[in-house]
């Protein structure tokens, strides 16, 4: 069986290896014509292993873009980014919708599967359009955590499927079967599977963003955070995962479901007061960062700090509303001079991106001031602290752990951190002399 995938973005791209590793033949289209390029090694984002897993499969999984070929297949995942269209107040669906209309009437029974996250009503829109044409529409969305993709897909917690169509809903979960180890297949109404997957990543988000309301409670009171998470994460009900504080949630998926919760809210008439206090919680916490690093310094004018992390977690290079990149650049806007380390991000990445990304207003800002000489990019965590002022621990990659609290005061000229991502003990960094900031800790 040759199966199709319409999409060659992260989600698209590790399931079709996992599916040729099984063996199977996978077909893999894109409409940004260069994107064949993928398959000599040349990924437009990072995602551990799935380079060498690409290549490991390259007789199995074939780049196209003849429209019969990837309509011919007998399962065809849609595995599709949805942007929100300012025009029309809603996600744009327009490019899934056009592709559903152009497959033909089958004689055999074909499975289209919605593996992007829909606005609600999708599966309704896209089941309206086949009718009569033998075509199953199941909806199977992603759980996929950035840095780790290949891994959620051969080992999900769970794989949730939503069909009206029993029959069709059973014959995916055999084919998941085997490509990846579930550890439950959900069945559902399709209804349902859409609603679970925007709740999912509310859900996250708000633990985010309730952690950092009460760190900043914590900071007033003069509790211990440690032990504040310690306690929290030891109830069952509660889970230790998501509550540590610090700059907030980003990336892509997070911000855009909790916004797209609120706006299918909206159009239902419903406030979704809690998700839209979890979304203000999250965008404050860039400036009361950066209220705690002014207050330290007075003036920022030409104050040169280490800053280490752009990306909006370990393990990716997307600084897709990046919690980090919103604090670089408010201190931009200050007069810092940025001396800057990312263990996946270089300033040749900052230029590129900032060519396709003409609304993101912080990365104007970054590439602004690299041009200006106020920017500078190095090789090493270490290499970007000497003589510097102060640090700024943005990012949450291991690498930067492994860098001992000694080797950052020795060269810095003056012992002030900020730990955006808790990376260390409070307990430490007074033992070593630091003044430092962290959420959540009394100054």
């Amino acid at each position: 069986m040759t199966v199709s995938i319409i999409g060659s973005g992260r989600v698209g791209l590790c399931l079709g290896t996992l599916i040729a590793q099984s063996g199977q033949k996978v077909l893999i289209t894109d409409k940004v014509p260069d994107k064949k390029e993928i398959f000599k090694g040349k990924l437009p984002f990072y995602e551990p292993q799935l380079t060498d897993s690409l290549f490991a499969n390259k007789d199995l999984l074939k780049w196209t873009r003849q429209v019969d070929l990837i309509l011919s297949s007998e399962m065809i995942f849609f595995c599709l980014s949805f942007k929100p269209d300012k025009k029309i107040g809603d996600f744009d669906l327009s490019e899934l919708l056009e592709w559903v209309k152009l497959i033909p009437k089958s004689l055999e029974e074909k499975l289209l599967i919605l593996k992007s996250t829909c606005p609600l009503g999708t599966y309704e829109k896209v089941s309206e359009i086949t009718k009569g044409k033998n075509l199953s529409v199941v909806i199977c969305p992603e759980f996929l955590r950035e840095g780790q993709a290949l891994e959620d897909l051969k080992k999900p917690e769970r794989v949730v499927i939503g069909s009206k169509n029993i029959s069709s809903g059973k014959k995916l979960e055999a084919f998941y079967k085997s490509f990846c180890k579930a550890k439950q297949f959900i069945h559902s109404d399709p209804e349902t599977v859409e609603l679970s997957k925007l709740a999912c990543n509310s859900f996250l988000g708000t633990k985010i963003s309730f952690i950092n309301e009460w760190a900043g409670l914590c900071e007033k009171r003069g509790g211990n955070m440690t032990d504040f998470q310690k306690i929290l994460g030891s109830d069952s009900r509660i889970g230790k995962d998501f509550l540590t504080p610090g700059l907030g949630y980003g990336g892509y998926c997070l911000p855009k479901d909790i916004q797209l919760s609120i706006i299918e809210g909206q159009k239902r008439k419903l406030k979704m007061n809690l998700l839209q206090s979890v979304q203000d919680v999250n965008n404050e916490l860039p400036e009361i960062f950066f209220k705690q690093i002014q207050s330290y310094y007075k003036k920022l004018n030409k104050v040169s700090l280490a800053f280490w992390g752009i990306s909006f977690k370990k393990n990716t290079d997307n600084i897709k509303n990046s919690p980090a990149l919103k604090l670089c650049s408010k201190l931009l806007k200050a007069g810092v001079h940025l001396h800057v380390y990312d263990p996946l991000f270089t300033k040749e990445a900052v230029v590129k991106i900032f060519h396709k990304d003409s609304e993101n207003k912080d990365l104007d800002d970054l590439v602004k001031k690299i041009f200006e000489g106020k920017v500078f990019f190095y090789p090493s965590a270490k290499e970007s602290l000497k003589q510097k002022q102060g640090l700024i621990v943005a990012g949450d990659s291991k690498e930067f752990k492994r860098v001992s609290l000694d080797s950052i005061k020795n060269h810095l000229s003056s012992a002030f951190l900020v730990d955006a991502r808790c990376l260390y003990f409070a307990k430490d960094l007074k033992k070593k002399g630091f003044t430092f900031y962290q959420r959540g800790i009394a100054r």
